[in-house]
């Protein structure tokens, strides 16, 4: 049986929602992002953690249009690039998953309203075994 794949993929523009200033606060700690418009293949991201008044993480991250799919790659501290490709149809919720198995855990990022969001969340999901 052959199986067809559905020619309604996501594309950036799909995820221009995300561009802008987001925080994530509990307590004295805020995470922080900031992402730029979507072209017709990056959107460019740059983050920090923030605890009692100092910095105590950094992130620069993509979301890019590759030929076979969407990646949101992570550089944490500044260290080598980490891809995880997008796994989900909705643009409402992405979910990245890293396709290399080096044990990172899979990055999903909620919105939580169709147009606006007014937050969003960071939420490890267990990998699922092959």
């Amino acid at each position: 049986m052959m199986i067809l794949e559905i020619a309604l993929a996501l594309t950036l523009t799909d995820i221009a929602w995300l561009a802008g200033d987001w925080q994530l606060r509990s307590g004295d700690r805020c995470v922080e992002e900031q992402w730029t418009a979507p072209s017709s293949n990056l959107l460019v991201g740059m983050g920090r953690t923030v605890a009692a008044g100092r910095t105590t993480s950094f992130e620069f991250m993509r979301i890019e249009a590759r030929a076979d799919g969407i990646y949101y790659v992570a550089q944490p501290g500044g260290k080598p690039p980490v891809d995880f490709k997008l796994a989900s149809d909705s643009a409402a919720e992405l979910v990245f998953v890293n396709p290399g198995g080096n044990g990172r855990p899979p990055l999903r990022i909620v919105c939580q309203a169709p147009i606006a969001c007014a937050s969003r969340d960071w939420i490890p999901i267990p990998a699922t075994p092959p």
